[in-house]
């Protein structure tokens, strides 16, 4: 049989309850959630995934063979894309390729403004939207009726998106078209 004896503890010997953290530092953990929600909330609505992971041919009217460079290359997403061109990687000399490429960096440019991703700009290009700047140039209701008369089954454009999407291109200051479209040659009876 064991030898039990009754040990009184005194309050001292007692484990203590935790307490509270300090007044500064629950502040400071306060204001850090606070700061994360805001953080979160403002990428959220800026940064969709459509706009941040799809991939190269997820782009509408990509020119042929750009998503398999693009894969090639490593950089099989819609920055990807911008960044190619932006450093002149998929400049083929002529003219025509001088209008693909900047349309396609005007359609990118598109694809990441305020998340509107691909599937939107689709959208946007069937009712006449094809750049920062004509979004810019639209107004809200009409550019909302269009949208909604495309009659798509499943979707709805909701009025503060729209809305939202062209106070973003109102502030969005596009960067001038990389690539300029190449002097016509001097016609032989010109000269004489």
């Amino acid at each position: 049989v064991p030898d039990w004896e009754r040990v009184d503890k005194s309050p001292s010997d007692l484990p203590k309850p935790p307490t509270a953290w300090p007044r500064g530092r629950r502040f400071l953990a306060g204001m850090a959630a606070v700061a994360f929600t805001l953080v979160t909330l403002v990428t959220m609505d800026r940064w969709t995934v459509d706009s941040v992971r799809a991939t190269a041919s997820d782009i509408p009217h990509l020119p042929e063979g750009v998503a398999e460079y693009a894969e090639f290359k490593n950089k099989d997403h819609v920055r990807g894309v911008l960044e190619l061109i932006e450093a002149g990687d998929l400049y083929v000399p002529g003219a025509s390729m001088v209008a693909e490429l900047n349309a396609l960096e005007a359609r990118c440019r598109l694809i990441l403004l305020a998340g509107i991703g691909t599937e939107n700009v689709r959208r946007l290009e069937a009712v006449g939207i094809g750049s920062i700047d004509a979004l810019a140039a639209a107004e809200a209701a009409p550019l909302l009726q269009a949208l909604t008369a495309l009659g798509e089954p499943g979707w709805k454009p909701h009025p503060r998106r729209v809305a939202g999407w062209i106070r973003e291109a109102r502030a969005a200051r596009p960067a001038p078209a990389l690539l300029e479209a190449a002097p016509e040659p001097a016609s032989p009876e010109a000269a004489s």
